[in-house]
């Protein structure tokens, strides 16, 4: 039950243009039910969710507002991932790109839809020779990868826009 009133919170914040009072959560989330659920029903999932890191609450004179910190499922997914496993699910991703044609494809039909102008951008010179992608992500001239929690502040996407 409580995953499922979680999924119904967040569905009213993800359609909201701004953020939410739990009172607003309140009457959205029993427009859709034949029981309504009680005003401190919604305030513990709103709690429950920011404490998740789902849902980021403002102060707004006497109440809090409420707003979802992803889009959506999938991009909370992404930042619980990212969240538990920081740079090493960004390192599997890179691995899975430079060693399955297949995986770097769809990554880059992914990123040509989401940021196609920055796709172009990104787009080697076809007179340059190719160059292999750990001298694009780790640059020519670095011997070894950086470290963990390191300043390095390169752009690893480039060579994945191909």
């Amino acid at each position: 039950m409580r995953a499922t009133l979680e999924r119904e919170v967040l569905q009213v914040l993800w359609s909201a243009a701004a953020p939410r009072t739990v009172r607003e959560v309140l009457e959205r989330v029993n427009a859709q039910r034949d029981r309504p659920l009680a005003y401190t029903t919604i305030m513990t999932v709103l709690r429950r969710l920011t404490d998740k890191g789902a849902v980021a609450r403002h102060e707004s004179g006497p109440r809090h507002r409420y707003e979802a910190t992803a889009r959506d499922e999938t991009e909370l997914a992404v930042l619980r991932l990212l969240a538990d496993h920081g740079d090493a699910a960004l390192a599997h991703i890179l691995r899975l790109a430079a060693t399955n044609p297949v995986f770097l494809r769809r990554l880059q039909s992914v990123l040509r839809t989401v940021h196609p102008a920055e796709h172009r951008a990104c787009r080697p010179d076809p007179a340059e020779p190719a160059r292999p992608w750990t001298d694009v992500y780790f640059g020519p001239d670095t011997p070894r990868p950086p470290a963990p929690g390191g300043n390095d502040t390169g752009d690893w996407t480039r060579w994945i826009a191909g």
